[in-house]
């Protein structure tokens, strides 16, 4: 198989995070661990550990 067409895609095209939050205000009430866990409740205290 000649995956050269590909291969070219792959290195030109820009990097796509498609899992990104938005930033929010500073004196938004949403919490800033929100911005990078979907965990709520009890959960959010083990996100600390859990985060790549």
């Amino acid at each position: 198989m000649d995956f050269s067409e590909l291969k070219k895609a792959i290195e030109e095209v820009e990097l796509v995070d498609g899992h990104a939050h938005n930033l929010v205000a500073l004196d938004s009430n949403f919490a800033f661990i929100h911005a990078f866990s979907l965990a709520h409740g009890d959960a959010v205290a083990s996100t600390q550990h859990s985060l790549p």
